[in-house]
């Protein structure tokens, strides 16, 4: 069996862990099953380091998804960003009972 070697995490990765077969199905409990899903599981993804609560970014082309982690400071600007939102929707709440 080919072994395919990686600079990046210095792991030594049998060709057959590499690629994983899955079809495309629909969302469960529903009974309209025109919405696709995809549901990826196993222990194989933390080996990839997508782990539990990682921040994913997927890049959509036509036959393909990307999945990538969210680098860390894109993170970090997300939640400054959606605390900023809401700082500023409290400011909109009190300037209306101002008003008021």
């Amino acid at each position: 069996m080919t072994k395919v070697y990686s600079t990046l995490d210095k792991m030594i990765v049998q060709k057959s862990k590499i690629e994983r077969h899955y079809t495309v199905g629909y969302l469960p409990s529903r009974s309209d099953d025109s919405i696709p899903a995809i549901h990826l599981k196993g222990k194989w993804l933390n080996q990839a380091w997508f782990t539990t609560g990682t921040p994913l970014i997927i890049r959509v082309m036509q036959g393909c998804l990307v999945i990538i982690t969210e680098p860390k400071h894109q993170t970090d600007n997300r939640k400054l960003l959606e605390e900023i939102q809401q700082t500023q929707q409290r400011i909109c709440d009190i300037t209306v009972k101002l008003n008021q």
